[in-house]
């Protein structure tokens, strides 16, 4: 026997996931199983970068490693795993937690429930003492905030840059566009370069469809530039960027629209 839908509001609804590869892949998982038909619109692709000689001495001087996304995460292994077993390891949150386990990496610290910048530094580690060696792994584009506060904090902050992105082709995303379905139900965006991707490729397109669907964002930044561009008809924002809190808000969102939603 099957086990029931968590999810029922999403059976059949075609919901356009625009994360990254991999790490589009649990979402994927999570939202086909609640019968939801899903299509993969990466609209951003992720380069890693070859951790240099000085890098690796930084990482190997510092007493923490913090890590603010799987992405990172996967571009620092195994280049990193001979220096790992005396670190205090920090991940972002859960789906960066599992990426570094998955990558033998045991994980000392996750926030509680605040998935960003954040939520690392009001963890008690950095206010029990001052002083800690801290090494941030974080893409190229991302912002300052936590370096800054870390260093507000009294600890010593370093960032090594793992990755970067860039706005994937428009010939690569060609054929999934050309055989999107008539009616686009929802869309889902996941970080604030990735929307600003998805923005630059909706330019390119003779039809805006995504004006007239309901878009998913994961951080109250991403929802004011989305509501700032009049981006979408709806704009939800998700409680954190995990895949069981955006399947729960399209869930709830759907189910509050009823029955009768414009299909």
């Amino acid at each position: 026997m099957c086990p029931p839908n968590p999810f029922p509001a999403l059976a059949g609804k075609n919901i356009v996931v625009t994360q990254s590869e991999p790490s589009n892949t649990n979402l994927l998982q999570q939202l086909q199983f609640c019968q939801a038909q899903t299509i993969s619109l990466p609209t951003s692709v992720v380069t890693p970068k070859k951790l240099s000689p000085f890098s690796l001495q930084i990482a190997s001087q510092a007493t923490c490693w913090v890590f603010q996304s799987s992405n990172a995460a996967r571009a620092c292994f195994p280049a990193l795993s001979d220096l790992a077993f005396d670190k205090t390891i920090v991940a972002i949150g859960p789906s960066t937690e599992q990426t570094l386990q998955d990558l033998g990496v045991h994980v000392d610290l996750v926030p509680e429930t605040q998935y960003d910048s954040k939520g690392i530094s009001n963890l008690a580690y950095f206010h029990e003492q001052s002083g800690r060696n801290v090494v941030l792994f974080s893409g190229k584009q991302s912002f300052a905030t936590l370096e800054k506060d870390l260093r507000g904090l009294g600890h010593l902050c370093k960032k090594v840059p793992t990755h970067h992105y860039n706005i994937t082709p428009l010939t690569a995303l060609q054929d999934t566009l050309t055989h999107l379905p008539e009616k686009i139900d929802a869309i889902t965006s996941h970080s604030l370069t990735n929307l600003q991707h998805l923005t630059q490729l909706m330019l390119l397109q003779t039809s805006n469809w995504l004006k007239h669907t309901t878009l998913l964002v994961v951080s109250p930044k991403m929802a004011e530039y989305a509501e700032q561009k009049k981006l979408a008809r709806t704009i939800l924002l998700a409680e954190n960027p995990t895949g069981d809190a955006i399947t729960r808000a399209l869930n709830e969102w759907f189910t509050e629209q009823g029955p009768h939603h414009d299909r």
